[in-house]
């Protein structure tokens, strides 16, 4: 495959979009990888794409050589970020902490159709723990990927544990670099660069606007979350900055009207129930109720015509 290797001191949108959209289009399962120890703008721009393509009805992986802390929590579907190449694989993989001979046995039965691994230990010191056993899946999915995207990846360095698979992980592969950061990832077939930009997601906004895929509120919000960090709430920032907070905006403000429209229509199309007439009776007043009254005292000392008006 013919290198297309090029980086972007100003991003030239037309060829490079093309370009991409170009790849995504022939892509069937997609491979997003993040760098290690990834900011929320790396993680934002990551999972609008994971969304977009996803919607697209792409087969989207997204992986991140760290696991996820609660720090990401408010960004949406971060839940979706694996630190597993074999998240999606076929085969299950049972692991938990092991040292050299404190296994005596390991078997398996079926019993009221469950299968049941069982695995004895070689003395009462080296029990296996409940807590202590993870599940995961594995299958050779790196080798099923045809196209891989890194986001923030500068250096091989960047792909932290992965990084000794990352022969096994390139090869064969188009793979593609986004980042507003230089970078030497030699593997790269398509390097995506601006080092004007502030942040990645402006970049992933742009790009995605100028390839028309999906952006829907949750998208925008992860994106207006990655440009929101890096440009120090708007503090700071390049034209593309602003250019896609404004997109990003639009999209939240498109969906918001949506809503008012729809409820709107909901209640026209309500049938409005009429007006129940009260069987309440109401009693008339008395016909001296305006005339003027007469107080009477018990009291010998007060007159008797003392008038109340």
């Amino acid at each position: 495959m013919a290198a297309y290797s090029r980086c972007l001191s100003i991003m030239n949108l037309n060829v490079y979009t093309f370009r991409l959209q170009s790849l995504i289009g022939q892509a069937k399962n997609i491979l997003l990888l993040v760098s290690r120890e990834p900011d929320i703008d790396k993680l934002a721009s990551s999972l609008a794409l994971y969304l977009s393509l996803s919607q697209k009805g792409k087969q989207v992986s997204l992986i991140c050589p760290d696991k996820m802390t609660v720090a990401y929590s408010h960004l949406f579907a971060i839940d979706k970020v694996k630190d597993e190449l074999g998240g999606n694989g076929k085969n299950l993989v049972i692991s938990f902490p092991y040292v050299e001979g404190s296994i005596e046995k390991v078997s398996y039965n079926i019993e009221n159709n469950k299968f049941n691994l069982v695995i004895e230990p070689k003395g009462e010191e080296n029990i296996i723990a409940s807590e202590t056993v993870e599940f995961s899946t594995s299958g050779n999915e790196e080798n099923n990927f045809d196209l891989v995207i890194t986001i923030g990846v500068t250096d091989l360095s960047d792909l932290g544990k992965f990084q000794q698979d990352a022969q096994k992980l390139f090869s064969g592969k188009t793979v593609v670099t986004i980042n507003n950061i230089q970078s030497n990832l030699s593997q790269s077939t398509l390097n995506i660069i601006n080092t004007t930009n502030v942040s990645i997601s402006e970049m992933v906004t742009i790009l995605m606007s100028k390839m028309n895929l999906p952006i829907d509120q949750d998208i925008a919000g992860n994106l207006l979350k990655g440009i929101k960090e890096k440009t120090q709430n708007f503090q700071r920032g390049s034209a593309d900055s602003f250019e896609a907070t404004a997109i990003c905006m639009r999209k939240i403000n498109s969906f918001d009207k949506l809503r008012v429209r729809q409820v709107t229509q909901v209640s026209q199309t309500l049938p409005v129930q009429p007006v129940q007439k009260s069987t309440t009776e109401v009693k008339k007043a008395p016909p001296d109720w305006l005339k003027p009254k007469i107080f009477r005292s018990s009291n010998p000392n007060i007159a008797d015509d003392h008038i109340l008006r």
